[in-house]
């Protein structure tokens, strides 16, 4: 109460320093500002002169699991319902009595809509937040602290994260699978190694962030957490969708002007094969032709010469869940016809020469389905193809032809051989 015995209301106002290091001393100045220019008297010497009448009393820098945060913490698609989670863990500090090994991990999920792309500070689980709101009144602020060091696990759970979120969904903590069993926490061993889990509860086509948390070892129960993490670390937002078609090649069909696409599905999404299909588009995703489970597509409609772009993905389809994967593109043409360097050759006996071969398409570029085979089983010539080179050298007189192909289509190179020079 003030002398009019009205209720003071007292504000604290929370600042984390970062950067103190361990066992140095430190005292801190805190000074209103009215005013958000900087006045040009800040120039002046005595101006940035600390009152230590003012200044808080002497406080020393200690090693806090509290103020710890977890470094590299992502999210990716490992499979249809299943998202990998990886981080860093946190190395155990020995610095004297406030030293601390984190030996548990917990991660909490929040799921959105696909129009929020980023989280919004509402959206985040704050302490300070949740002491204005829930606690001002019946509590000074280290009171508080010394309230939320005692919370259990499911306190976390319960009193705090599941408060914060959107209007439609709250943070909840993501189960986590490892080697088939599923876990509430991920076990630490104090080391800066990199961990992964995965949390396959996801729904395909849903929007998520995650968030992780760590705590110490229980001096006192081991077989419960000790002191809790209290700054967070966020994954970007993820989708789930099922994963794209792997090893696409592209093949000469066998006949006329076809072209032959073929891929395999990835083995991680094998669990629900039944509901992921392969579609393809040949006018750069705008129609696709649904495939099923097959593994392949023929197209005949593309003239012999002309390139064309495929674009294959998967699609998964459970009842009200839809989503597709990612685009995976193949780039492919046949050639109108084969160049040759040379198509009449004369050589002497005992002597070498060589041709080339290039598979053209329209326009003069090099098909990309342009294997090219030559063949001659002639006597008079020792004939041998390296790449699109053929080698030959001349054995007696005569004309032979060596015949070259390149899905489907060929052309004959003329070789005539004449007497050896006298």
């Amino acid at each position: 109460m003030d002398d009019d015995g009205k209720k003071e209301v007292i504000r604290y106002h929370i600042y984390y320093d970062k950067k103190v290091r361990t066992d140095v001393k430190y005292y801190y100045f805190v000074r209103p500002i009215y005013n958000t220019k900087i006045p040009s008297n800040l120039k002046d010497p005595t101006y940035r002169t600390y009152n230590m009448d003012k200044c808080s009393k002497e406080v020393e820098g200690k090693a806090s699991a509290a103020y710890a945060q977890v470094k590299n913490f992502k999210a990716s698609n490992y499979a249809a319902e299943t998202i990998r989670l990886s981080f860093s863990q946190i190395k155990t500090n020995t610095s004297g009595s406030g030293g601390y090994t984190p030996t548990r991990y917990r991660i909490y999920r929040l799921k959105v809509n696909k129009d929020t792309r980023k989280l919004t500070e509402d959206m985040k689980p704050d302490l300070d937040k949740l002491y204005h709101k829930k606690y001002e009144d019946k509590m000074d602020y280290s009171e508080f602290k010394d309230m939320i060091d005692r919370w259990e696990e499911s306190d976390w759970d319960t009193k705090f994260f599941n408060l914060y979120g959107t209007p439609d969904n709250k943070w909840e903590r993501a189960r986590l699978t490892e080697n088939g069993i599923t876990y509430d926490y991920i076990k630490g061993d104090g080391k800066t190694t990199k961990t992964r889990t995965v949390d396959n509860a996801a729904t395909v086509g849903e929007y998520y962030f995650y968030l992780i948390q760590f705590s110490t070892r229980n001096s006192e129960d081991p077989d419960k957490p000790g002191t809790a993490g209290q700054i967070f670390t966020y994954t970007s937002r993820i989708q789930n969708v099922p994963l794209p078609v792997e090893n696409v090649r592209a093949e000469y069909a066998g006949s006329g002007s076809g072209i032959r696409i073929r891929w395999n599905f990835n083995g991680r999404d094998n669990k629900n094969k039944d509901y992921i299909r392969a579609q393809i588009s040949l006018d750069g995703g705008y129609n696709w032709i649904d495939r099923g489970r097959a593994t392949e597509f023929t197209d005949y409609g593309l003239t012999r010469g002309d390139e064309r772009t495929y674009v294959i993905r998967t699609r998964y389809l459970k009842g009200s869940n839809e989503a597709v994967s990612g685009y995976t593109t193949i780039t492919a043409s046949l050639p109108s016809r084969i160049e040759l360097s040379n198509d009449n050759i004369t050589v002497r006996a005992g002597e070498y020469t060589e041709f080339s071969a290039k598979p053209v398409r329209n326009g003069g570029g090099i098909a990309t389905l342009g294997d090219i085979n030559m063949y001659c089983s002639s006597g008079i010539i020792n004939f041998r193809k390296e790449g699109n080179t053929g080698k030959i050298t001349g054995i007696s007189p005569g004309t032979t032809y060596i015949r070259v192909e390149c899905a489907g289509i060929s052309r004959s190179v003329r070789v005539t051989v004449i007497p050896a020079a006298k």
